[in-house]
């Protein structure tokens, strides 16, 4: 029998950020956190200190970057960023349809590659509540929506997703 590794995969919304989203991709990507988001993302890095991830992926908005990058600083991941156009944003009608199931389908890759590992994720909003559904868990276990600094504790046996717990270091910080 084949023994199956818990991964854990911990997602978050980036922090928040010195304006509002825009449907303008291009508008939208000059959006960098505030100094409440820098914060944000601070206390996230420091809660997983205790949790060592070997890697972050990112999606390559400024602001998830950002969040990426603080992220590992303060939680002392020495663990690369690797960004990637599967964890982004969504500009239109056809992202719109595509996106949930291609960052699932990126999701189910990393955790493929990464048996027994704990992996962080930076992205978006509405991605992730929608890749959560396509994972198989229900409303009341992602508690949507996700604000800006919240995230998700995703545990998976092999690559099957067994639980989602909604977190906030953020708020609770170190």
């Amino acid at each position: 029998m084949k023994e199956l590794l818990q991964t854990v995969v911990f997602v978050f919304r980036h922090g928040k950020t010195d304006h509002r989203y825009s449907l303008n991709g291009a508008k939208d990507d000059t959006r960098v956190l505030s100094e409440q988001g820098r914060g944000e993302a601070e206390k996230i890095g420091r809660y997983l200190r205790d949790f060592a991830p070997a890697a972050i992926f990112s999606s390559p908005r400024k602001r998830c970057i950002e969040t990426a990058q603080l992220i590992q600083k303060s939680g002392e991941i020495v663990g690369q960023i690797t960004i990637s156009e599967e964890l982004s944003e969504v500009y239109s009608w056809q992202e719109h349809h595509h996106r949930p199931a291609q960052m699932a389908a990126y999701l189910q890759k990393i955790v493929a590659d990464s048996p027994g590992q704990q992996l962080v994720i930076v992205s978006h909003q509405w991605p992730l509540e929608k890749f959560l559904s396509l994972l198989g868990f229900h409303h009341n276990e992602i508690d949507a929506p996700c604000l800006m600094g919240q995230g998700y504790r995703l545990v998976f046996a092999g690559d099957v997703p067994v639980e989602c717990q909604k977190i906030n270091p953020a708020e609770v910080g170190k």
